[in-house]
């Protein structure tokens, strides 16, 4: 599992070097460089790309996905006032993990705790 930092630190230095292959793919294009080593470079490149992406969106989005499950439904369906968010006089069936979901979102494939109606279940 990747901590906030390794997410930094992977999409900072994937997204800079899919920008240096891009170069790279690019002078080589012109060089006029085999076809199938301009392809090589071409995904190699996109795969740097996305795999930065992915490190950047970990960072920016588990805040907001784990809002978009719970929150925006409850307000769409016109429940908010009861359901939605852990508040006090609200309705919540709560799970509990060991660890800091909004750095490790894996951590909710691991439950710990459950509790459904007011009862535990594990």
């Amino acid at each position: 599992m990747f901590s906030t930092i390794e997410y930094r630190a992977t999409a900072i230095v994937c997204l800079i070097s899919a920008i240096i292959i891009q170069r790279i793919f690019s002078k080589e294009k012109r060089r006029g460089a085999n076809s199938k080593a301009i392809q090589g470079i071409m995904w190699f490149g996109l795969a740097i790309f996305v795999w930065g992406l992915g490190a950047l969106i970990n960072l920016i989005m588990i805040p907001y996905a784990i809002r978009a499950a719970t929150y925006w439904p409850s307000l769409w369906m016109g429940v908010a006032d009861t359901v939605g968010t852990v508040t006090e006089g609200k309705y919540a069936d709560i799970i509990a993990v060991k660890g800091g979901v909004l750095r490790h979102i894996s951590l909710l494939q691991d439950v710990d705790v459950i509790l459904k109606h007011g009862k535990q279940y594990k």
